[in-house]
């Protein structure tokens, strides 16, 4: 994706000249568009991490849960 817009600008800075305005419009819009791209991925990895975190924690939760119901059952079969 990086590749992608750097492309972009030096093909559009070389093709409309350097002091247009129009390379420095699209190659704002480019930058924008690339922060936006690598926001939205860290955000899920952000998301994803927390709901495994959340998962798991869960999981201790109910087993620890699990363990202290068959205690009492193992004690009052003894």
């Amino acid at each position: 994706m990086i590749a992608i817009v750097i492309a972009a600008s030096v093909v559009i800075a070389s093709r409309y000249g350097g002091e247009s305005f129009w390379p420095g419009l699209v190659t704002g819009f480019l930058g924008t568009l690339l922060a936006f791209v690598l926001a939205l991925g860290w955000e899920r990895e952000r998301d994803r991490s927390r709901l495994a975190r959340e998962a798991d924690e869960l999981h201790k939760r109910r087993l620890t849960e699990v363990r202290r119901r068959l205690e009492r059952l193992r004690a009052e079969l003894q």
